[in-house]
């Protein structure tokens, strides 16, 4: 059975529980719309990386921050997310397959919060909170899929490119709709299409839950990315592990030992461990955290609260993470 089917269940459940708005609900009150361009990356990182819009961007917390590092109460350090200036961390990996061989461009990006909210119920309420778009390339540096995630693993999502062959689709993909717990994107974006006209991916994120709320396709003739433009810096996401103190020293932005390695320092989600913990068999279910293999970084990025299916749900892993939800790399 597909993997998506296998999780309606889980669907149901979380939107039972969090009482997610559906985009209709909100769609005419967006409030300042903000939009992140990158610049200063490298080669296919810059080329292909994806317009971040942000709705609702009066409000700090719903703005692309800086992770960074000081000195609190008692001496003790704290991280948080600086939201007056804007970093895309970026990173490349690659893997291979029967078919052909990919590349992925990682783009990650954090915020100040996700504030709490009675309704709709907020569930993934935290600090220190982020997102991240993958666009996998081929061989021929052509972007065959757009994957994006929320930097705890939750609200996956897969969108193939029309330079997709059709013969590495799950079963019965529907190209015009794509259902994420509640909210809808497109199920197929045509760059192939549009190429005349230079095509880039517009990635709206919704102000308060930070999640993926509309994947588009523009073109130089759309006018979208040029309102309310902000420039986001490029920096490695190695940069998220050596962020300065005022003593001249450095921290990560994650735990570095013991048992909470790999998680995001600060990013609690204390009802998402309350819901989903015993569920997930994880008492850090939720909480942001690196991106990276279980054996560097002490922990899966997996992208499903079905605790036997972690492993195939990895989504390091990407050609075993295609395959777990029916695709066919």
């Amino acid at each position: 059975m597909n993997a998506f089917l296998r999780e309606i269940g889980f669907a149901a459940i979380v939107l039972g529980l969090a009482g997610v708005a559906s985009a209709e609900d909100v769609a005419d009150d967006r409030g300042e719309v903000l939009s992140y361009v990158l610049d200063g990356a490298d080669g296919l990182v810059q080329r292909f990386a994806p317009v971040f819009l942000i709705e609702h961007a009066e409000e700090p917390f719903n703005r692309i921050g800086t992770p960074s590092a000081e000195i609190g109460a008692r001496g003790r350090e704290k991280v948080l997310v600086d939201p007056s200036h804007a970093t895309i961390y970026t990173e490349v990996e690659t893997f291979a397959t029967d078919r052909d061989r990919y590349t992925n461009l990682i783009y990650r990006i954090h915020f100040q919060k996700n504030p709490f909210t009675l309704v709709p119920l907020n569930v993934g309420a935290g600090k220190n909170v982020g997102f991240i778009a993958v666009i996998t390339l081929n061989s021929r540096e052509e972007p065959v899929w757009l994957s994006t995630v929320q930097s705890c693993g939750c609200y996956h999502a897969i969108i193939p490119t029309d330079y997709l062959a059709e013969s590495a689709y799950p079963d019965d993909w529907n190209v015009d709709d794509l259902e994420v717990y509640g909210e809808h994107l497109p199920g197929l974006l045509k760059l192939k299409a549009a190429a005349g006209k230079n095509p880039g991916i517009t990635i709206t994120i919704r102000g308060g839950s930070h999640r993926c709320m509309d994947v588009a396709v523009e073109t130089d003739a759309d006018a979208t990315t040029e309102v309310n433009k902000v420039t986001a810096e490029a920096a490695p996401v190695e940069a998220l592990k050596h962020l300065p103190l005022p003593d001249g020293s450095e921290t990560s932005f994650y735990h570095e030992k013991g048992h909470r390695k790999g998680l995001v320092k600060g990013a609690y989600k204390p009802l998402e461990t309350i819901l989903f913990g015993l569920w997930a068999w994880d008492h850090n279910v939720g909480q942001d955290r690196e991106y990276g293999p279980k054996e560097k970084v002490g922990r899966r990025f997996y992208t499903t609260l079905f605790f036997a299916r972690k492993k195939e749900a990895d989504m390091w892993h990407f050609a075993r993470y295609l395959e777990h939800n029916g695709w066919k790399p």
